[in-house]
């Protein structure tokens, strides 16, 4: 208590003091800002050519436009790109006098060719169409000065950024591509290169006819390999290589039994459900919307179906990876295909409905009664304007083209020119069944099917868990722990690519935050560092953890030609099968291509029809093999060829002429439409090599 009321009396020497404290924490945020990004750097994402990128705005882009992807950080790669080709092509039509008009960006909006953008925000995930109806209500509602969400509005207005910069960037493209052209010179090369063909003979002389043993790698061979391949192996920007041990979490035999179990005690009261549809959903089953043919179904359900009687359940069996039990829930032939006509009242909600009904009993009336015909009622009353016109007339249709209940009315208990009343999402239908034809006369199968998939238990994910947490414990170096699980019959090491500092996938894992955050981690540690997180994959579909991953730091490959040490870890293999071929090269030189294959006893090929263009099937990827064999006169016999699987040597036996080019100008065309295609993705990507990009992104996510 007497300490509390010396602070009440000197309460301005407490603000004195934490005035003191806020002060140095400002001043050492701004000293720090050289360094680590600082006080005036944290709200900065990047900056393009001077101009930045502040995190408000790429947050509220990505609110706007990129929500909902399954992965947030494929969505940010390609918002950042966004953003960074819209500064790009922002100063360029400056420069150009280019932009986007009022009229034309509402014709982009709005207008019978909308903008990609708008397509993408309109479309129908039901038909995968632009949903035209719901684009020309946010058309009216801004005509009519409607006020609208402040979402909406915010959304609409970031999609205007979007389409004015697709524009833009379009029209830039476009005036690159049209300037595109293609020498007389070089469409002769190319004609030349896909009409000339030669034929040879070829021995090839695999690198493992030396063993590991007989060669010794020194630091000049990584060296010399280098040097020779500088474009190959020279990186714009800094990667890190990651090593990391996957341990698969997979179901023991108790978590299989407990499924068996599980589907096994429903069997009995799935025989005597009586809505099997229904009993199916509840139990996270599902039953079938039509009669199917036995060849739709695959595996042992296909087996099974035919001996089954109406209402008999058999099961559980395993069935892709799940416990499966299934019930023919019915039998019968039906038609292949039904002729019909209908008559729709659309309807929204109960009231909608009700209305329908009434709507529809009404015009049955009137048709049974003979006062007006069926195709003249469906012109003035239906909804439907797919039909309508055409006096409700559908043709011809198979089972499964329509919406689950008009498919029943039509096809199931229906009779030629019965009518039948029947209620859809759409409303009610007034339907006459004018023709079923029948060529098969095949029994269709309607099922239900309740499968469980066969997943690790929480038991088992806890037991691998502290399996995997006792080697990291264990391991706290790569080298260590490369040692263990080598040892281990229980996870597997895995070398990533090359990763620069945003990436977000490796391999065999996938994206997302899981990867994310071991890059994340690789950017900031030591080579050799593990990672003292025990990272987790999770089978989304079914909600379990499916790997334990423990990963290291394996290399830091700096901005340049790629440095001896890390080539060693990487380029080891390739180097080491360099080495073999110059040795292979050396015993063989001055011989002929018949003692090039006696010294190895290995056989003559005769390659026939060998192109620039196409190769040839035995010298896939040896590019090489292929020049030399065109560089040689008819009869004449290659010094060896180092390639990429072995050492070569051929002799060329024949060659014939290339083609004469016989319509110069329809060629060139065709060069030109090929090279414009492809500018609007290469030249923007040219384009960032001539700006200075400054990306922040890994301070953020």
């Amino acid at each position: 208590m007497a300490l509390i009321g010396k602070i009440r009396n000197n309460f301005w020497f407490v603000l004195i003091i934490l005035g003191l404290a806020l002060a140095s924490f400002v001043i050492m945020d701004i000293f720090g800002s050289s360094q680590s990004g600082g006080l005036f750097n944290q709200t900065t994402v990047g900056e393009v050519d001077g101009e930045k990128i502040e995190y408000t705005d790429f947050f509220n882009t990505e609110r706007a436009l990129f929500t909902g992807g399954e992965d947030s950080y494929a969505s940010r790669a390609s918002l950042w790109d966004y953003m960074v080709n819209k500064v790009i092509s922002d100063k360029e039509a400056a420069s150009l006098g280019l932009g986007v008009s009022k009229d034309e960006l509402k014709d982009l909006q709005f207008g019978p060719n909308p903008s990609p953008v708008i397509q993408n925000a309109f479309r129908d995930p039901n038909t995968g169409q632009m949903d035209r109806a719901r684009l020309n209500e946010v058309m009216q509602a801004i005509e009519a000065g409607q006020e609208l969400n402040p979402d909406f509005r915010f959304t609409c207005s970031q999609q205007e950024r979007q389409i004015m910069a697709t524009k833009t960037q379009e029209k830039i493209s476009n005036l690159v591509s049209k300037a595109m052209y293609t020498p007389k010179w070089m469409v002769e090369v190319l004609n030349q290169f896909n009409t000339e063909a030669a034929n040879a003979l070829m021995v090839k002389i695999p690198f493992d006819v030396i063993s590991d043993k007989q060669v010794k790698l020194t630091d000049a061979d990584y060296t010399a390999y280098l040097n020779d391949n500088k474009a190959k192996y020279t990186n714009d920007k800094e990667t890190r290589t990651i090593e990391y041990a996957v341990f698969d979490v997979v179901p023991t035999l108790d978590d299989s039994s407990a499924v068996f179990t599980k589907l096994a005690d429903l069997t009995e009261d799935f025989k005597t459900a009586k809505n099997d549809s229904l009993f199916a959903s509840n139990n996270d089953g599902a039953s079938s919307v039509i009669y199917s043919k036995l060849d739709d179904f695959t595996g042992e359900i296909k087996n099974i179906i035919p001996n089954l009687a109406i209402g008999e359940v058999k099961g559980p069996f395993i069935e892709n990876g799940s416990y499966v039990i299934v019930k023919l829930s019915d039998k019968r032939v039906l038609p292949d295909s039904v002729k019909a006509r209908h008559i729709l009242r659309s309807a929204q909600d109960p009231m909608g409905m009700e209305l329908a009904r009434k709507s529809i009993d009404s015009i049955k009336n009137v048709y049974t009664s003979g006062k007006q015909s069926f195709d003249s009622l469906a012109m003035i009353s239906s909804d439907d304007p797919g039909s309508n016109f055409k006096g409700g007339d559908l043709g011809f249709f198979a089972q499964g083209t329509m919406v689950a209940p008009f498919n029943e009315a039509c096809f199931v208990d229906s009779k030629e020119g019965g009518l039948y009343t029947v209620e859809t999402q759409f409303g009610v239908h007034l339907i006459e069944v004018q023709t079923k034809k029948f060529t098969t006369n095949a029994p269709l199968y309607k099922i239900a099917v309740i499968s469980a998939p066969i997943v690790p238990s929480e038991v088992t994910q806890d037991g691998m868990f502290d399996k995997v947490n006792k080697i990291l414990n264990s391991n706290r170096s790569l080298d260590a722990l490369r040692k263990t699980v080598d040892g281990l019959d229980l996870g597997k090491m895995t070398i990533s690519f090359p990763l620069l500092q945003n990436d977000f996938n490796l391999q065999d894992l996938g994206g997302g935050e899981t990867s994310r955050s071991i890059v994340k981690w690789a950017n900031t540690a030591a080579v050799g560092d593990v990672s003292p997180t025990i990272h987790e994959y999770t089978d989304r579909q079914n909600g379990y953890v499916k790997n334990y991953v423990l990963a290291g730091l394996k290399s830091v490959n700096k901005a340049g030609l790629l440095s001896i040490e890390n080539a060693k870890v990487s380029l080891e293999e390739i180097v080491k099968n360099k080495k073999k071929g110059d040795m292979i090269a050396a015993k063989i030189a001055g011989k002929s291509i018949d003692q090039a294959a006696a010294e190895y006893s290995i056989d003559l090929d005769s390659i026939i029809g060998v192109s620039y263009s196409n190769g040839a099937a035995e010298l896939v990827g040896e590019n090489k093999v292929i020049a030399t064999i065109f560089g040689l006169k008819e009869g004449a016999t290659s010094k060896p060829v180092v390639g990429n699987s072995g050492v070569y040597v051929v002799s060329t036996t024949a060659k014939s002429t290339g083609m004469a080019i016989n319509n110069l100008p329809s060629v060139r065309q065709s060069l030109n439409q090929t090279a414009r295609m492809s500018v609007s993705f290469r030249f923007w990507d040219a384009a960032k090599k001539n700006v200075k990009i400054k990306d922040n992104r890994t301070r953020f996510f």
